[in-house]
């Protein structure tokens, strides 16, 4: 893991190529302004007793992640056709479907998607309190986790209009988010 943040590190920085991997790694790592993640846990990580970021109810808290709301070198096709910026997204998370829309006209409008303003617009937070941590655990060993149970929570309320006082139609979004992502089993 060391060798893979130090190399763009290295480019980034311009630090020494022959200065120790686990010095330009932590360069990287400990610059609040970087994308790259040192640690990616998505799944049933929630459980891991070693390393947590508790859940916060600040409104300071890093719920929020610039690669959904930019374009960057992280683009990815996702094997149903969805554009998305982050790699651990899944279940169509995205900017739209390339099966339904041309490349070019989903970049052209790319701001107008739901996620991008939901994260852009900072709104995770209005979800983030109907997250059910019976189903998801109290803590996660990386915010990624969190930020994409709330990003599909969401949207999929939006989907299916899931009003915030519909507590059984957001138990039921919880469930199948929880499906989505390994939390819970069939």
């Amino acid at each position: 893991m060391e060798q893979f943040l130090a190399e763009p590190a290295t480019i980034i920085y311009r630090l020494d190529p022959f200065s120790p991997a686990n010095k330009r790694a932590l360069h990287l790592s400990l610059d609040p302004t970087n994308a790259i993640s040192h640690f990616i846990d998505i799944g049933n990580g929630a459980n891991d007793e070693t390393m947590r970021f508790p859940i916060l109810d600040e409104r300071k808290h890093a719920l929020y992640c610039r690669n959904f709301y930019r374009l960057s070198p992280s683009l990815t096709i996702k094997a149903n056709g969805e554009l998305a910026t982050c790699r651990l997204s899944n279940a169509g998370e995205g900017y739209g479907n390339l099966h339904e829309q041309r490349l070019v006209d989903i970049l052209n409008h790319f701001d107008d998607a739901f996620v991008y303003r939901l994260h852009a617009d900072r709104r995770l937070e209005e979800y983030l309190p109907l997250v059910d941590w019976t189903l998801f655990g109290e803590a996660f060993t990386h915010l990624c986790t969190l930020r994409s149970i709330v990003t599909l929570l969401a949207r999929k309320m939006r989907e299916q209009s899931v009003e915030f006082s519909d507590l059984a139609g957001i138990q039921r979004v919880n469930r199948e988010v929880a499906l989505l992502t390994g939390h819970l089993s069939r």
